[in-house]
């Protein structure tokens, strides 16, 4: 009796041991940044000299491995001249190293001009002749390129990449801000031995509370115990990050600009000098790479300056350089690659919301742990970040931001023929607000839309006014986005900038059921025009500017007198005749046809706008030569080779276009539609 007595006390003594030490893993904190120093890098081989065939004079290539991300080459700006292409960089080290992979990295500043496209590498071994390696397409993104070399290159004396295409105007440029080459350290552990996989997110299922005790790897052993202790389920820390084809090459199929570069969030942030540790899953031929995201962007028309870390399968280690939210750019070819499974163990969570997966009740909530003071939200079609106390203070609903944003870039998307071609693009718009100075309000960037801070209770606001679609928030959205959308060259020549992105602002408005900016803005008409429904708008003043000015569409200043010949044409064509497609068909044709080159003695924006005539008479079968010639679009012009230049030549070419086509004539009066007669005038 006694003997099971002391039993039962020692049952009782090991379960309260039990109990007592699981309470103890449960509530330890773990600190993984204290094993950074067990986590090797791989070994960068240096460049001892570097040869370009082409580049700018203070922009050579000694700036691509001068080990400072923020310089850059970059080859001559004048790029005009035939054979400005293949561009020759070469690279020489020691000649006795052994390469496992090459990283290029693109210039960190924003501006995409010279980023690579195809290229060619070949390769010098220290004793025989320069062979060709292969053939690589980097297709102009912003993020750092891999190329593996397998086996890996022994006894290298030198690189060579030949440029054969790169981003930027014309002909497009060369530029590099850092061309990196290394040979792999290889890790002194083996992961899967004790992780299902390299995110290391989950444990084999034979490894027990024991086998962990016996691991060797102070970092591994504790990041085993981390596991068991079921620490790796945090959404944040461990998530699956999809890929993305690369904004650039959207941006370039489309004719648009580019969108954001911010659809992978982690919701973790990083302090400055921080060892970030970061364990990655299996990924495919092109990796994924990690930028940490200043607090505040301040005005400018790129991106600001980040630096990119790429990503292998593995564990990482990252110092970070800068303080700010952390994202992964996982940007391909063809942003078909298997989503890939990252933990983040070190930096601090603060979360961020997503408008598909996070219930809209959870709003609150989540804002209220939030610990950074910048917060994203990821939408369908959109990305956010604002200030947190300002999410906190104007949005009580997050589906209240839909409205705003997500639904303005969809719609725009219906509306330039993106949603009935099939070239929706899966990345995001992204709205970034900044700190700008009182004389700049929102504005459209390379891969952000930017708003000042002092506007973020307008902005986030969910009550939308008249007033707000026709001359405010609602109307800048519109306007900010329309300017990503613009298709270029074909809808945006010379003196159309700030026009045809304004097509997009009131189909947005006024499809939400607000009124029509060209009729509920005053503007007083000294005499006013018959035939428009209400005196003293911006179409009684289109017409006494252009019309009985009888000067050319591009010489009129008025950006919104010049707008309402484009929105005449959707008022017909959608309004009245019900052909809901037109303008998405007239965007489709200017993407798939050839940019104009300049013919007839017109230069290329001026070619675009006759272009533009044409594309409207083939799409609609309808002869709007009237039409155009009232509204100055026929009208010989020059403002000089850079701004705009069109020949009575050529405008008499495009007319004997349109008239041997035999299409039947569009209405005469058809200058005088608005938004309010064209539902009896026809």
């Amino acid at each position: 009796m006694k003997k099971i007595q002391i039993q039962k006390l020692q049952y009782a003594v090991v379960f309260i041991l039990s109990f007592l030490l699981g309470c103890a893993c449960q509530s330890k904190e773990y600190d993984f940044s204290k094993f950074a120093g067990e986590i090797v890098s791989d070994k960068k081989i240096p460049v001892i000299s570097g040869k370009a065939s082409s580049m700018q004079w203070n922009e050579g290539i000694e700036l691509s491995f001068d080990g400072n991300p923020k310089t850059h080459y970059h080859s001559l700006w004048s790029n005009e001249s035939a054979d400005y292409f293949p561009i020759t960089l070469d690279y020489f080290f020691e000649g006795n190293d052994t390469l496992d992979y090459m990283v290029y990295n693109p210039r960190s500043d924003g501006n995409m001009n010279g980023n690579f496209r195809e290229i060619e590498l070949w390769i010098q071994p220290n004793s025989g002749s320069l062979y060709k390696y292969g053939d690589f397409d980097f297709p102009g993104k912003s993020m750092p390129s891999r190329v593996d070399f397998i086996p890996a290159l022994v006894d290298t004396k030198g690189i060579r990449i030949i440029v054969k295409s790169g981003a930027g105007d014309g002909q497009g440029f060369a530029s590099c801000a850092e061309m990196e080459f290394f040979k792999i350290n290889p890790q002194t552990f083996n992961l899967k031995e004790i992780f299902t996989d390299e995110s290391c997110s989950e444990l084999q299922k034979n490894v027990s509370r024991s086998s962990i005790a016996g691991i060797n790897s102070p970092f591994l052993r504790e990041l085993a115990n981390y596991v068991a202790d079921g620490k790796a389920r945090d959404e944040f820390r461990v998530q699956e990050y999809s890929a993305y084809i690369s904004p650039a090459i959207t941006a370039q199929k489309n004719k648009t600009s580019t969108y954001g570069l911010w659809d992978n969030p982690t919701g973790i942030f990083a302090r400055k000098g921080e060892n970030i540790i970061v364990c990655v899953g299996e990924t495919e031929k092109e990796k994924p790479a990690l930028f940490i995201q200043t607090p505040d962007f301040g005005f400018s028309i790129q991106p600001p300056s980040v630096p990119y870390y790429e990503l292998r399968s593995g564990v990482n280690k990252i110092r970070a350089k800068n303080e700010g939210l952390m994202y992964i750019a996982y940007y391909t070819a063809s942003g078909t690659e298997k989503p890939v499974k990252i933990q983040i163990l070190t930096g601090q969570v603060s979360g961020y919301f997503d408008m598909e997966k996070h219930p809209a009740d959870e709003w609150e909530q989540r804002l209220a742990q939030a610990s950074y003071p910048h917060f994203d939200v990821k939408g369908k079609y959109s990305t956010l970040n604002f200030d947190t106390e300002a999410f906190r203070a104007y949005v009580k609903d997050p589906r209240t931001l839909n409205r705003k944003f997500d639904d303005v870039v969809y719609r725009e998307q219906v509306f330039m023929g993106l949603v009935k071609y099939n070239r929706q693009p899966k990345n995001r718009l992204h709205f970034q607000v900044t700190k700008l100075p009182d004389w700049v309000g929102a504005y459209a960037a390379n891969n952000y839309t930017g708003f000042g801070d002092r506007d973020q209770q307008t902005i986030l606001s969910p009550e939308i006014s008249d007033n707000d679609a026709t001359l405010g928030h609602l109307w800048g959205i519109a306007h900010e986005v329309g300017h990503v959308h613009q298709t270029r060259p074909g809808l945006r020549w010379y003196g159309t900038v700030e026009v045809t992105n304004n097509i997009f602002s009131l189909d947005v408005t006024t499809s939400l059921g607000f009124s029509s900016r060209l009729f509920a803005e005053h503007i007083p008409v000294e005499k006013s025009t018959p035939g428009y429904a209400r005196k003293n708008n911006r179409y009684q003043k289109a017409y006494r500017d252009i019309i009985e000015s009888k000067i050319a569409h591009a010489a009129c200043e008025d950006v919104f007198c010049k707008l309402v010949p484009f929105w005449q044409l959707k008022l017909y064509m959608h309004n009245v005749l019900g052909k809901e497609d037109f303008y998405a068909d007239v965007y489709e044709t200017v993407r798939t046809n050839p940019d104009p080159a300049g013919k007839f003695g017109s230069n290329s924006d001026g070619q675009c706008q006759l272009e533009f005539v044409r594309i409207v008479c083939d799409v609609a079968k309808m002869d709007f030569t009237g039409f155009f010639v009232k509204w100055g679009f026929l009208t010989p012009i020059d403002l000089g080779h850079n701004n705009i230049v069109i020949t009575r030549s050529a405008i008499d070419e495009v007319k004997k276009y349109i008239r041997d086509k035999a299409y039947p004539p569009a209405p005469d009066n058809l200058h005088l539609i608005d938004d309010e007669n064209y539902k009896t005038m026809f």
